[in-house]
This record gives structure tokens, sequence and C-alpha cells, in this order.
């Protein structure tokens, strides 16, 4: 093995730094291309969900994910010979939107003593090894801010962008029952309301909407997507029982109303939990979507999975005493579980990995900053990041309020 002085050290150590940057004209350090790459992958490293996610390489700190589709069916035109059909009559347009990234800042420190910068030196190939270091360390912290991010959190660095868990379209409440029930206030002059019940639990059950204020009810959903007066109150709207999405006109402006219906929850204490949320998190994404279920995952936390397995055992099959005996992977109706450290122990979601967007802005920079005094080298790390769904509404959080 070579023996390095400390200069000999830090002069090796510069150079393979400088070859793992680019300097631009602003004299800022930014990762090189190949090292970008190595750095993406050691992310990825420890941190399973990321990995899975769809990688988005973002050459500005905002961008637009394009997307398009058919909302209407485009076959069925009925055809005559020798009779031309008008497109504008018969054609049906795609329908175009899009998803904006806005990559939010986030800064790194990783002190590395000179011992063990001596022998990763020695070992040779340092530019990579550095970067790796790095990578992993920041990867399982980046995938807590993609999952935990909350603008509301009182976490600074959670509260730098919304997160998965936040962003996903449709919830799973548990609850003792399969009833929900809030209040919401009209401000002054307003007598229309759009609430997204959706948030709290879907799918709502047909015909069990109810709105009432001072203890009078005051409107009702009639099973078919429609709000229907009471009493001649004036309130009507609609229902979106797939999206749990109401729209109400005819309120009286400041006034408190509350609302009541039905939804598909699970509960914790009983005796099929965890199987019971599994459940709750399939019925409620729109089958439109759900059209493969072994490309979906259940990420949990590792006390659900450590609950199913004791759920499985509890049956006295086969299947149980491989659950309870080996590693192997898990799967409800064809979905398989993936446990990840990140995930909140409140907390479970559905997804399509590829419905999960990363996005990472491509000028990842680094810097080193000596420590003399502590005989160490700080590494400072940049990087831009944000999350978000392709379709938020293909996805599905349960929550569990205790």
């Amino acid at each position: 093995m070579i023996s390095l002085t400390n200069e000999q050290l830090l002069a090796r150590m510069d150079a393979a730094f400088k070859a793992a940057i680019t300097t631009t004209t602003a004299g800022t350090a930014i990762l090189n291309p190949t090292q970008f790459n190595r750095y993406i992958q050691a992310m990825q490293k420890e941190a399973n969900i990321l990995a899975a996610a769809r990688q988005v390489v973002m050459d500005t700190n905002v961008y637009d994910v394009d997307r398009v589709g058919f909302s209407d069916r485009i076959m069925g035109v009925p055809v005559t010979e020798g009779t031309v059909r008008d497109v504008a009559t018969y054609g049906v347009a795609p329908v175009f939107s899009k998803i904006t990234l806005t990559a939010v800042e986030t800064q790194g420190v990783v002190g590395i003593s000179d011992k063990l910068l001596r022998r990763a030196v020695e070992r040779g190939d340092f530019e990579n090894s550095l970067v790796a270091m790095i990578g992993e360390k920041a990867g399982v912290d980046i995938e807590e801010q993609g999952l935990k991010g909350d603008t509301g959190s009182a976490d600074t660095y959670l509260a730098l962008n919304d997160g998965w868990l936040k962003k996903a379209g449709r919830y799973c409440q548990e609850t003792t029952n399969d009833d929900i029930s809030s209040t919401f206030v009209t401000i002054a002059a307003q007598t229309t309301e759009s609430l997204d019940h959706g948030q709290e639990g879907v799918p709502i059950n047909p015909g069990t909407y109810t709105l009432t204020e001072s203890a009078s009810q005051k409107a009702h959903d009639d099973g078919a997507g429609l709000i229907i007066q009471d009493a001649a109150s004036g309130i009507a709207g609609t229902i979106d029982y797939n999206g749990g999405h109401v729209e109400l006109t005819g309120l009286t402006a400041s006034k408190t109303y509350t609302y009541d219906y039905d939804v598909v929850a699970f509960n914790v204490t009983d005796v099929t939990y965890p199987e019971n949320m599994f459940e709750c998190m399939l019925q409620a994404i729109p089958k439109v979507y759900f059209r493969d279920p072994g490309q979906y995952k259940f990420m949990v936390p590792w006390n659900v999975e450590n609950l199913y397995r004791s759920l499985l055992k509890a049956r006295g099959t086969a299947l149980g005493d491989e659950a309870q005996t080996k590693a192997g992977g898990l799967y409800y109706k064809g979905v398989p579980l993936m446990v990840n450290q990140n995930m909140p122990e409140s907390r479970s979601l559905l997804s399509h990995p590829n419905n999960m967007l990363y996005g990472i802005f491509h000028e990842v920079q680094l810097e080193r900053e000596r420590a003399a005094l502590y005989k160490q080298n700080n590494f400072i790390i940049n990087t831009e990041t944000d999350f978000d769904y392709e379709e938020a509404e293909a996805a599905v959080v349960a929550k569990i309020v205790a």
C-alpha cells in the first residue's frame, strides 16, 4: 500500500475533485455529465422508491411534462360506402395538459476525514468513490422529502415543497365506521362551493350525501350524480362518485353547512388489518388506471409489512408459514408490497412507480471546504428537485389518524 503524506493526499484529491466537476463561467462547481449519472445511481442505492420512480432530468428549474390522451371513444363512427364522414362531427380531438415541476434547492454537507480519504485515494478511482459517498447519504434524505414534503410542515426541510403523500389524488381514511361528517363555512357573498371529498375518503357511495344547515337538511344526492334541493332550499349541484368531487350552488353567504356521506374506509382495530387497508386502497383507485396490478406497488412502512406477515401466519397455511419464516416478497391480490424506511408509520401509498415523477435539475453543484482543524474535508452538495404525479388520481394514500 502506498503511504501518502497529507500534502500528497490533498494534491491527489484536488486532481480527482477537478476531474469530477466542471466549472462554469460563473465559477460554480457543477458535476460533469458522467459523474451526474453516478450521483443519481448512488442516490437510488438505498432509496427504493426514488429508484422506482420516473426520473425527469430538468434542463431548467421549471420544467413542463406534457401529457396527451383521449377523453372520449375514438372508434364507432358509422361507415357507409361512398359517404364522407365529417371530421368536425365525428372526430375526437386529443386532450393536452401538462405537469409543471418546479425544482427547489436543498443543500447537504458531508464531512470526510483524512483517514477515509487516504483509503479511498490509495484504492484509486477516487472521484467515483467521492460521488458515491455523497450520493448515498443524500439519496435517503431526498426520498424523505419526496414522500413527506409538505409546505405546511414545521420541519423547514420538508416544508420546501409538497411530496407524493401530499399530492396523491385519492385517500383512504382510517375510521371506526364508513361515515364521514365535516363542516365548511361560506364566505361573504359566496353562493357556490367546490369540495374535494376524495381527500378524506373515496369512493363516495351513491345515495348517501346530505347537506344540512342549522340542523335542517338542505340537499341530498340522488344516487345518479346530482345534488337535489330539500325543503325549497335552492341548493343544487353535481357529485362525482369516482373522484369524490362536489359542486354546490344556491348556498347562503356566511353560513355554516355540515355534509355527511359514506366512504370505503378501514379500521386498524379490525382483525383483518392491514388487509382491510389494502382493500380500501384498491377500491379507491379509478379502475381505468388499474389495468395491471402486478405493476403497481403498495409502498408501506416496516410495521405494516410485519403485521401482514403475522396476519398470514395466523391462518395456518403454507403461505402463512412461508411469510413467517422467509424474507420473500408479499402480495395482496397480485399487487406487491414494497417496504420503505422513509414511509411514515401512519401512511401507505398505492401507485404505479412510473406514475411518480421525480425531477432533478441537471446542474448539481459540488464544492469542497478544507477543515484543517478537524483533519477533514467538507463537501457541500446543492441539488434542486421536485416531485409530482403524472396522474394524481391514480395514486391512493391510506391515512391512519393515530
